[in-house]
């Protein structure tokens, strides 16, 4: 039966939350780490997992230096480009 109870209250939740996380990013961190909500007794238990967050933020850092990586070498062929042109026309 509390696991009927679990799954009706957590339908209920997701239709219509009694708190709702901020949409900056600490929402969005704790969204992404969030693994269970359970009733327990007469409280709700969330259940946030470290290693989730671990990846979250490897994910983040890995994004970060692939999109600087990017940027670099789109400057370097720009420059590289501007600099034949210009040996080109003289």
């Amino acid at each position: 039966m509390t696991s009927l109870v679990e799954a009706a209250a957590m339908h209920a939740f997701e239709k219509r939350p009694i708190y709702r996380l901020k949409d900056d990013v600490k929402g969005r961190i704790l969204r992404s780490t969030l693994t269970s909500i359970k009733a327990e007794g007469d409280h709700i238990e969330l259940t946030f997992s470290l290693w989730q967050l671990t990846k979250t933020v490897e994910a983040g850092l890995l994004l970060l230096i692939l999109s600087a990586g990017g940027a670099l070498v789109l400057l370097v062929r720009w420059r590289f480009a501007k600099t034949a042109t210009s040996h080109l026309t003289s």
